[in-house]
């Protein structure tokens, strides 16, 4: 990797962790089950971030490891600090090389060579909202968030595929249930300590699953898009799709607002995953470094 590649991987980096602190939880509970739905929140105006940027000479590996590091913040400011040991002296002998990480540890390098990628929806993309972001808080069905919630507020928006694929799953057909029947699958995830595949697939909703295949660089690539209102007629399992297909119109299906038989405009979203190696990216980052990976991936 040339040394301005490593800048502009420090740079993207920098700018998605301030953009993150100063953000705040968007997600608000309904008014009966206290579980959340995504929202629109408005950020702080008097926050302010400290990044402490790394030399040219780091690694992409530690750039992703020092992101993954949980910070301390205040009301007021966020820092994130690089350890003296992660960045060699100019003026002594090489540092020592960084242990490779697992694929599924170093997002950003994986973000970098999968993307630029354009957006699954016209909808806004929520960097600044970690309730809507993956590793998000969920723990009213015992689990995290895996994807990213692009609120639309109203109906008509298209969710889009932005890679070429082929269709593994395309669920069309979903008839919501009770809100009490919603409740207690939830309130039996929640005791269970974790949200079973089963479960999720249940909360989707109308939901579409698309297989990329292998990509040099960064592994096995699957998306996938639920709460969709309608699946397009042309998505069937086993059709190849091209990049910027349309997928389905983006709805409510699945949502609490849906078993509810409400119209809360905040619940017409479409959930958007993306998984390599069958892991969810980008697992186990904490809220800054969440966005900056999916800010690199989006080119945002």
């Amino acid at each position: 990797m040339s040394t301005l590649r490593r800048q502009f991987a420090v740079r993207r980096l920098s700018i998605g962790v301030a953009l993150a602190a100063a953000s705040v939880v968007g997600c608000t509970s309904g008014p009966s089950t206290g579980r959340p739905e995504p929202s629109v929140a408005t950020p702080p105006t008097s926050v302010q971030a400290v990044v402490t940027v790394v030399e040219p000479t780091t690694t992409l590996a530690e750039v992703a490891l020092t992101a993954a590091v949980p910070t301390t913040t205040s009301s007021s400011s966020s820092t994130i600090a690089v350890p003296n040991s992660a960045v060699a002296d100019a003026t002594s002998a090489p540092a020592p090389s960084v242990p490779s990480l697992p694929a599924q540890q170093n997002w950003l390098a994986i973000a970098e060579t999968l993307g630029p990628l354009g957006l699954p929806s016209d909808c806004p993309l929520p960097l600044g909202q970690p309730g809507l972001m993956p590793n998000s808080d969920r723990s009213y069905r015992g689990g995290v968030h895996q994807g990213i919630d692009f609120v639309c507020l109203e109906s008509g928006h298209i969710a889009r595929t932005p890679l070429a694929g082929r269709v593994l799953l395309a669920v069309s057909q979903y008839v919501d249930p009770s809100e009490a029947d919603r409740n207690a699958i939830l309130d039996e995830a929640q005791k269970l300590g974790r949200t079973p595949l089963y479960v999720l697939q249940f909360l989707f909703g109308r939901f579409v699953v698309l297989d990329h295949g292998l990509v040099d660089g960064v592994g096995h690539v699957v998306t996938i898009y639920a709460h969709l209102e309608s699946v397009d007629p042309a998505v069937t399992p086993g059709t190849m799709m091209s990049a910027g297909a349309t997928i389905g119109l983006i709805g409510n299906s699945g949502t609490e607002t849906a078993a509810a038989g409400g119209t809360r405009p905040q619940s017409i979203h479409l959930h958007w995953e993306l998984h390599i190696d069958d892991v969810p990216f980008p697992e186990g980052f904490n809220t800054a470094a969440t966005a900056a990976v999916v800010g690199v991936l989006f080119a945002q």
